[in-house]
């Protein structure tokens, strides 16, 4: 970010897309209700079948910050932010989903940050999930203590930041060259992307929830696999990351989900990756859960664990929301 004055820096908006042409105009309003106005809105289309690019481009045609690219179809969000900050001219970057919204606030809470906080390269905030049907009521993503380096956590508990609520300096992505496109990453890229920044920038945090989080069944955030843990992994490892201080939290996490993912199957599997969830991060008491699957039968296992689990994501939400906003 070049110095100046905070109010003349230009943010570009980043933006994938994909048949959301019932998000895109909601979108788009989010982002004019800003009172930070100095931004610009690349939204980069990955081969779109519905009216999505008519949209888009009828609204770039009346407001000139707007532009919208059409690189080859790659079924990859990473690819497509990628293309998208390529071409951006802005000295700030922010992340927002097709499918998601900006909150009051979001661009000008952000900028004056990173402003105010020059040893910070990375600024999030809090996050309102909310549901595409009506009458659900919203759910807040926990409030985690950020600590001094941001690494631990995300290694430790994976993704606590939204990619819609976040903000950076240029520089992070001239050093980064973007997010993987690697095909085993396409639900988590941007949690590849935040470990990557971590390891060499300090992150810092905006009260308040100034990103709209959107649940809907075609989210592919949704999806149910593994694969992406896998993917990550060898990422990480790649990369160095799992040889760093931190990385037997991450490999820790990577066991007990593994081990969670295959419940019900042979019992040998299971202990096995229990057992190197626990070896990995002794002191992260959560993992120790799962020691119950070294000391009893397995069908009493699963019942047990089960009601262990529910109890344990209503003892955290309720110490995370002691005001019960959630």
């Amino acid at each position: 970010m070049t110095d100046g004055n905070a109010k003349s820096l230009l943010v570009s908006i980043i933006t994938p897309c994909w048949n959301a042409e019932r998000f895109i105009t909601e979108c788009y309003e989010s982002i004019c209700a800003q009172s930070y106005e100095s931004w610009e809105w690349i939204v980069s289309d990955d081969g779109s079948t519905d009216r999505s690019v008519e949209v888009l481009k009828k609204i770039a045609e009346a407001d000139p910050r707007v532009r919208v690219i059409e690189p080859a179809k790659a079924s990859l969000p990473a690819r497509m932010r990628n293309a998208a900050m390529a071409v951006a001219e802005g000295d700030l970057f922010a992340f927002l989903d097709v499918d998601d919204l900006f909150a009051e606030g979001r661009l000008k809470h952000g900028v004056e940050y990173l402003g105010e906080h020059h040893e910070v390269d990375l600024v999030y905030s809090w996050v309102e999930e909310f549901w595409e049907e009506p009458g659900r009521p919203p759910i807040f993503w926990p409030r985690i203590e950020l600590p001094d380096d941001p690494l631990k956590l995300l290694l430790r508990k994976g993704t606590f930041i939204c990619t819609s609520s976040v903000m950076f300096r240029r520089k992070i992505y001239d050093e980064l060259g973007g997010m993987s496109e690697d095909p085993r990453l396409r639900v988590a890229d941007d949690l590849e992307f935040l470990i990557a920044a971590a390891d060499h920038h300090r992150f810092g945090r905006v009260e308040g929830r100034l990103a709209k989080y959107r649940v809907h069944g075609s989210g592919i955030s949704r999806e149910d696999t593994f694969i992406w843990n896998e993917g990550l992994k060898s990422e990480l490892e790649k990369n160095g990351i799992l040889s760093g201080k931190y990385g037997g939290y991450y490999l820790s996490n990577f066991y007990f989900k593994r081990a969670e993912k295959h419940l019900g199957e042979p019992e040998a599997r299971v202990r096995s990756d229990f057992l190197r969830a626990i070896l990995h991060d002794p002191t992260y008491v959560r993992r120790w859960v799962g020691g119950l699957s070294l000391l009893m039968p397995r069908k009493l296992l699963i019942k047990i664990y089960h009601r262990l689990k529910r109890s344990q994501a209503t003892i955290e939400k309720d110490s995370a929301f002691p005001d019960g906003s959630a």
